[in-house]
C-alpha cells in the first residue's frame, strides 16, 4: 500500500472517530465533567446548559466527521502527492473543528 492511501485512510478513520465520539454527546449520556465534552464556565456551572450545548456540539462533530470523510474520499479520485493528501486532510479537519468550536462558544453564551 502506498503512503498516500494510508494517510487518506487515516483521515477517514479520524472522521469516523469524530462521529463515534459525538454520539454520547448527542444522546446526552455524558454528565458535566472536566475530561469529555464542550467545557466552558457556563456549561460546567449549569447542567441544563451542558446538555444543550453538548448536544449541539455533537451534531456539529458529526458534520465535521462526514465532511472529512467525503473530502478524503473525493481526494482519492485525483493523483496527489503525500503533501497534498496531508494538507487536504488537515485543512478539512481543522477548519471544520474550528467552525464547530466557534459555533459552540457562541451558542453557549446565547443560552446562558
Amino acid at each position: 500500500m502506498n503512503i498516500i492511501l494510508i494517510s487518506t485512510i487515516l483521515f477517514i478513520f479520524i472522521g469516523i472517530l469524530e462521529i463515534l465520539l459525538s454520539i454520547p454527546l448527542i444522546f446526552m449520556k455524558i454528565k458535566p465533567n472536566n475530561y469529555f465534552g464542550f467545557r466552558t464556565k457556563q456549561t460546567v456551572a449549569d447542567t441544563t446548559i451542558w446538555y444543550k450545548v453538548n448536544k449541539r456540539f455533537g451534531l456539529l462533530l458529526i458534520g465535521s466527521g462526514v465532511v472529512l470523510i467525503i473530502g478524503m474520499m473525493f481526494s482519492m479520485l485525483y493523483p496527489l502527492t503525500i503533501m497534498d493528501a496531508l494538507l487536504i486532510g488537515l485543512i478539512i479537519l481543522f477548519t471544520t473543528l474550528l467552525i464547530s468550536l466557534i459555533y459552540g462558544l457562541i451558542y453557549s453564551r446565547t443560552i446562558s
